[in-house]
């Protein structure tokens, strides 16, 4: 059994004298494995954690809604014990990745200016 998403939809920017809008067709996503880790966890701002990803031991596809309404989250990876940040996450922004988060076999997160309640699901990596 598969697990599928399909997104239809419009993307809306507009700040000041910019905009930018972008219509999405159609973005879909199946995945067949069956091992995924979800729920909820708060992160500080004074050093990157590991995403308590449970029984998930090869990240593949996932989501991460940042609960905050006043600081970012960083998502990123560490090299010789040192955190380097991918992406980011504004507060109150999802962070849905369609495709697949290619990782060593840990996702990082980090709260910047505060502490983050970040909403996750992560599937483990067909192989």
């Amino acid at each position: 059994m598969a697990d599928a998403l399909t997104f239809m939809g419009n993307i809306n920017f507009a700040k000041g004298r910019a905009s930018w809008v972008k219509n999405i067709s159609n973005i879909s996503m199946v995945q067949t494995s069956v091992i995924r880790s979800s729920g909820g966890q708060t992160v500080g701002s004074s050093a990157h954690e590991a995403l308590e990803m449970g029984m998930v031991t090869l990240p593949g596809r996932c989501f991460m809604r940042n609960c905050s309404d006043d600081y970012p989250l960083q998502v990123g990876i560490v090299v010789a014990a040192t955190f380097y940040p991918v992406m980011v996450v504004a507060a109150g922004d999802d962070l849905p990745l369609i495709g697949r988060f290619y990782s060593s076999e840990t996702i990082y997160v980090k709260g910047v200016g505060g502490d983050v309640d970040v909403d996750f699901c992560v599937f483990q990596e067909d192989v």
